[in-house]
């Protein structure tokens, strides 16, 4: 709960309410009322690994219109840093009509400090046939703050800055500097069947091109149907006040639902 991390194997406590952890400095007996969240730190990099297959899609006769999502998440835990990377791209087809298609490769590094803080780097490549968007090649870093954590949820902000190079539909490239502010909440329980709730907004007010800001946001709610596999729902929305395609939406927003399956 006051954000100390102890890594090493589990003794034997001296009493039902307290836990021991052999770290390097020695045996360290904490209060189970203090402790929020244990997870295993494997030797090998597979055993660290944790990846989440996401796969629906929807086709009614009367519109013929076919939507198809295929996701990948994964996490690598080390034991004072996390390192976050999700795929995703859906489909969108109807007949007499052009198919669009949008797609997300998401990466995130914490590395977690002293006071419930952490250094944060991150990347992003988007394609976006809604905003016009044909590649949005993004790589920042800041500084954050948790400020909520217990054993049932997490709350974070932080923020920085980036850079993204934004190649349009139609158009001229364009390299933005922005300012970058993330807001993060996560709901979790662990007994069965498990459920999670993710919430994540983030805003980039443009630097270089004054008057322009995105806002990027997500939601992900889980449902475990049987062992390791989930029933899937996530809403998102993207907004671009100023899209440098001429012709393109400044907003693109959906719901998908599907199954995942964590290995």
């Amino acid at each position: 709960t006051n954000g100390q991390r102890f890594y090493g194997p589990l003794s034997k406590p001296a009493g039902e309410d307290m836990l021991a952890v052999r770290t390097d400095q020695g045996e360290v007996g904490v209060s189970t009322l203090d402790v929020i969240s244990m997870y295993p730190v494997e030797a090998t990099l597979w055993d660290r690994l944790d990846i989440t297959a996401n796969f629906g899609f929807s086709w009614d006769k009367g519109s013929d219109v076919g939507k198809y999502n295929l996701g990948i998440d994964s996490v690598y835990r080390r034991p004072q840093s996390i390192t976050k990377a999700s795929f995703s791209t859906e489909l969108t087809t109807q007949q007499n009509a052009k198919a669009t298609r949008r797609a997300d490769l998401d990466a995130l590094h914490n590395i977690f400090m002293p006071n419930k803080t952490f250094r944060s780097s991150f990347g992003n490549l988007q394609h976006n046939d809604q905003l016009g968007i044909d590649l949005r090649a993004l790589v920042g870093a800041g500084y954050g703050w948790v400020p909520i954590r217990s054993q049932r949820s997490w709350f974070s902000l932080a923020a920085g800055l980036d850079v993204n190079h934004e190649i349009p539909a139609e158009g001229e490239a364009e390299t933005n500097l922005e300012a970058v502010g993330l807001l993060s909440y996560e709901f979790f329980t662990y007994s069965s069947p498990e459920k999670s709730f993710r919430f994540n907004f983030r805003i980039f007010p443009s630097l270089t091109d004054f008057g322009r800001w995105r806002t990027n946001m997500n939601t992900d709610f889980r449902f475990e149907l049987f062992r390791d596999l989930f029933w899937k729902m996530e809403l998102y929305l993207d907004y671009d006040s100023a899209p440098i395609s001429s012709d393109a939406a400044t907003s693109d927003y959906g719901v998908i639902s599907g199954v995942s399956y964590k290995f």
